[in-house]
């Protein structure tokens, strides 16, 4: 009974000294996501315990790598420089908190310094980080980089530019916004509504450099867009020199695209370029040749295996552009969709199939009809595959 006692005493004393911070505790990657969800939304002074109570799995962490997405927690800097030299990584976590300053972003951040073995050793709380010029920025993308990682929120939050191009209204600078929802313990926050900005659908799981897109002048004006329900989509990939028509100064949105023109679209789209010769039997003389070699080395279609075909002017059907499209978004570091829509019409797919579908779908690039079909085994018309590298492309 003594021994029984006493076991139950040094249990106590254990919880105890979590609760306050005193003992850290081993938290796997998952783990950890859990404890820093149940730290969102409390007190800087709960949060700060919290964070300094945890032990985090930090052997394996690099700059850049998104350790939790709700919420967002971001290996900012690694190792830190100019810092103790018992500081081996920062970790950033998003309060949720934004406001604008005037033409700058201002995003609230807690900030978890630990050494090698995964220890805090020194945190803050509520700590404000500025990007300035980002409201007069033509696009936000530019700050979707490694060296903002722990400072841009990850947000679809407009810049000036991009507000006027979508017709909404411009982020206010009369108070924060906070996208998490929190009351912070009823901490007093001069809030303000989200207006035009929102949650952003995709978070990768790394942050890296990418090259921007940048606005041109379309190279021709095309006759047979003006009045579709996919203009705006023809139009944003027109500007970014991604789509070029016909010689008749035709794009032919309801036309069929082939294999090959979606492979070499998509591989445009997500910065790959062109190169090698395609062992597939029927695209060594074709045009496509070198865009299908570097779609199959970099894993967007299945390498060929002896003399099988790719079929490159075959049309493209939905359920194909499906499977690229998951093995694009891989490249792009975005393989944790959210949950979307079951589709009607998709039970009799192939498992790998019913997953590619579920990814670009939950990343919100693919849509099916307003009937709740997805229609697999449909031809691809080449304004549902303009609408849908589109908003590939705003992912990035």
């Amino acid at each position: 009974m003594r021994k029984l006692w006493m076991l139950s005493l040094l249990c106590a004393i254990l919880v105890l000294a979590f609760s306050s911070g005193g003992i850290a505790v081993e938290h796997g990657k998952e783990s950890i996501k859990t404890a820093l969800s149940e730290l969102k939304g409390k007190t800087e002074e709960l949060r700060k315990s919290g964070y300094e109570g945890l032990a985090y799995p930090a052997g394996d962490w690099f700059a850049g790598l998104v350790v939790s997405k709700d919420p967002l927690a971001i290996v900012a800097e690694m190792p830190a420089t100019g810092e103790a030299e018992d500081v081996h990584a920062k970790l950033h976590v998003w309060t949720g908190l934004t406001a604008r300053s005037e033409n700058d972003l201002i995003a609230v951040w807690d900030e978890v310094w630990v050494d090698k073995a995964g220890k805090p050793v020194h945190v803050r709380t509520a700590v404000e980080k500025g990007i300035i010029g980002y409201f007069a920025a033509d696009h936000q993308r530019k700050f979707r980089t490694e060296a903002y990682s722990g400072i841009y929120p990850w947000v679809w939050m407009p810049t000036d530019r991009e507000a006027e191009r979508a017709k909404k209204a411009k982020v206010s600078d009369q108070g924060t916004i906070d996208f998490y929802g929190n009351d912070f313990g009823g901490e007093p926050v001069n809030l303000i509504d989200h207006g035009s900005a929102t949650l952003f659908p995709a978070i990768p799981s790394r942050i890296v450099d990418r090259t921007p897109f940048t606005e041109q002048e379309p190279t021709f004006t095309a006759i047979d867009t003006k009045g579709h329900w996919a203009y705006a989509y023809m139009s944003d990939l027109m500007n970014k020199g991604l789509l070029h028509g016909y010689k008749d100064q035709t794009v032919r949105p309801e036309g069929t695209l082939s294999r090959a023109e979606f492979v070499s679209l998509l591989l445009q789209a997500i910065h790959i370029e062109k190169d090698g010769t395609s062992s597939y039997a029927d695209t060594a003389k074709h045009w496509s040749s070198q865009w299908v070699a570097a779609a199959g080395e970099n894993g967007i279609v299945p390498a060929s295996v002896g003399k099988s075909g790719f079929r490159p002017d075959e049309p493209i059907t939905r359920i194909e552009m499906a499977d690229m499209l998951k093995n694009a978004l891989a490249i792009l570091y975005l393989t944790d969709a959210g949950v979307s829509k079951p589709f009607s019409d998709t039970d009799s797919l192939l498992g790998e199939q019913k997953k590619s579908l579920q990814i670009a779908a939950g990343y919100g690039i693919l849509n099916g009809f307003e009937n709740g079909k997805f229609g697999p085994n449909q031809k691809l018309k080449r304004a549902q595959a303009f609408v849908v590298i589109s908003k590939l492309v705003e992912l990035q």
